[in-house]
């Protein structure tokens, strides 16, 4: 077990997910100017939006690091152990980002956590297609797409989305299910 938190990276996981949650309570509404062919020649988005790119990739870093022969041989179900710990952290995170609007915080703290979790769906299924080197390319790539091109209110600009829209709720979580379907029946993970 000790091991399996090592390689997992479970104590900077952990770090890092609360520095982005602090982060993104600190920057509140600050954006970040990029360029928009919809919305004019800049777009500001949220910084709190990009900060849950952060923890994503320290748990696919964590996800993908361990030494293969050990774990296809390994007698504890690591999938199972591996699940656990995405359904925790996306579990924490919409903990603390819908208190953080309960308590009146930080408003954006939904949509942080909701953030949290497509970008981890995604990142799984950059894993499965993409391999484990490029698995964060993903969720990346649609952020910046959906800032770049994506009107708002657009359905695949989810990221953008405001933290009461209930359509980027259901493709975040959309996209955590079909990640963690993937990652779970990959044959690699077995």
């Amino acid at each position: 077990m000790n091991l399996w938190i090592r390689v997992r990276h479970i104590g900077p996981l952990a770090a890092i997910t609360t520095v982005a949650l602090a982060a993104a309570v600190a920057v509140g509404r600050t954006a970040i100017p990029l360029p928009s062919s919809t919305d004019g020649l800049l777009q500001g988005i949220p910084l709190a939006y990009v900060l849950p790119l952060a923890p994503v990739s320290v748990l696919m870093l964590g996800l993908t690091h361990g030494p293969r022969a050990h774990e296809d041989t390994a007698v504890r179900p690591l999938v199972g152990y591996d699940t656990a710990l995405i359904a925790v952290l996306c579990a924490v995170t919409l903990a603390i980002g819908g208190g953080t609007a309960l308590l009146g915080i930080q408003p954006l703290g939904p949509a942080v956590a909701r953030n949290i979790v497509g970008y981890a769906g995604m990142a799984l299924i950059g894993l499965r297609t993409l391999g484990p080197h490029a698995s964060m390319a993903v969720p990346s790539a649609l952020l910046l797409a959906s800032a770049l091109v994506g009107a708002p209110g657009t359905w695949w600009a989810w990221p953008l989305g405001g933290p009461a829209v209930p359509e980027t709720w259901v493709l975040a979580l959309t996209m955590l299910a079909i990640g963690l379907t993937a990652f779970v029946t990959s044959p690699t993970r077995r």
